[in-house]
């Protein structure tokens, strides 16, 4: 990672109000402890002054920061990487781990069921390909049906009584499909809602833009999750590759940048190594639930059985095949993989956080 630090000409100071002249040399050591965080030696940071010669024939491309002198005195580092700092790969990986790397738990039962609840994305309208199941997880949420005249002020109105985390396809960082997930090899979650075990490897769709788009996820997590009494910390790793999420190989690269989320918001803290997240290529990824195991039990038996029904019994096996295996009803097989809970399950808990944490 290449920075490059800027002077600037003659600039209005907010303290004396006075004229001030700023160096390339003074931006580069109001940025130094930063740097350092980023493992930047400060010897080998490029100073200029910010004139077109300077910038002529200059390619600033993904590897490069530019930090810039403010006007307004505030120098931060965490404003200038989500503005700047754009993966190589557009789907590049992010993890979330623990001050050392590693997982940790959250113990307090009716705080991972509150964090699961309003970070679960089948309630704000993105579930799996179960129609019936989504439009049931809605309609017992109290998810405003669609109008085209406040249809907006009515979903902002729902977000907040339901206190959901904000979302944004494909980049979304701290996961939670347990109710509905779009994924085939099962549901996911940053958190396991068995445990508590929190930790999570995902990647993200970048379209090589800078990472600014997920600030308000981050510092939704800081505002919402993380207070001073329950003093949660989450570390949230930026890489520029896409990594492998089921094996950890020596060849992958640290991450670019680290993230400390906490009650205080967001703050840079040194990079956490590669070699010390080995534990989180696993972590709460393809979380399987007890429907699936049950189909799963016995299933090459059930398969023989279907082989010889299809045989015997066509009209039936086609009805099986339709409405049981791959139809449009709330408890077809395929889609099971892509619930952690039952339907009955689903809907209690619902009930629950509406009366617990909604009215």
């Amino acid at each position: 990672m290449k920075v490059i630090c800027f002077g600037d000409n003659l600039m209005p100071s907010k303290n004396d109000k006075d004229i001030h002249y700023i160096t390339s040399v003074q931006t580069k050591y109001c940025f130094s402890d930063a740097l350092r965080k980023l493992n930047v030696n400060i010897h080998d940071v490029e100073c200029l002054r910010n004139c077109p010669e300077n910038l002529k024939g200059r390619n600033f491309d993904d590897d490069v920061i530019t930090l810039y002198p403010r006007y307004d005195g505030n120098y931060s580092m965490v404003d200038e990487i989500f503005n700047q700092y754009a993966p190589k790969e557009k789907w590049a990986s992010v993890a979330i781990t623990g001050k050392d790397g590693k997982p940790f738990y959250i113990k307090d039962d009716w705080l991972k069921f509150q964090i699961i609840m309003r970070c679960e994305k089948a309630i704000v309208g993105i579930g799996g390909n179960n129609r019936l199941l989504n439009k049931l997880i809605l309609e017992e949420s109290e998810y405003p049906k669609y109008d085209k005249d406040d249809y907006r002020e009515k979903v902002e109105k729902w977000y907040k009584w339901w206190g959901a985390k904000p979302h944004i396809l494909d980049l979304e960082i701290f996961d939670v499909e347990l109710f509905s997930s779009s994924y085939a090899y099962g549901p996911v979650s940053f958190i396991n809602p068995k445990n508590g075990k929190v930790g999570l490897l995902t990647n993200c769709r970048w379209n090589y833009e800078p990472i600014k788009d997920c600030r308000e996820e981050l510092e939704w997590i800081c505002n919402e999750i993380c207070d001073e009494e329950n003093n949660l910390e989450f570390y949230v790793s930026f890489f520029d590759e896409d990594i492998n999420l089921g094996k950890y190989k020596k060849e992958y690269k640290d991450p670019q940048v680290t993230f400390k989320l906490s009650h205080k918001g967001i703050e840079l803290v040194p990079i956490i190594p590669i070699k010390n997240m080995k534990w989180v290529f696993k972590c709460n990824q393809g979380l399987c639930g007890k429907e699936l195991k049950k189909v799963n039990f016995l299933w090459g038996l059930k398969k023989l059985s279907r082989k010889i029904q299809n045989k015997l019994f066509h009209e039936k096996y086609v009805l099986w095949h339709n409405y049981i295996l791959m139809g449009d009803c709330l408890n077809n097989i395929m889609d099971l993989s892509e619930r952690y809970y039952t339907v009955d399950e689903i809907i209690r808990m619902i009930q629950i956080y509406k009366e617990g944490y909604c009215n």
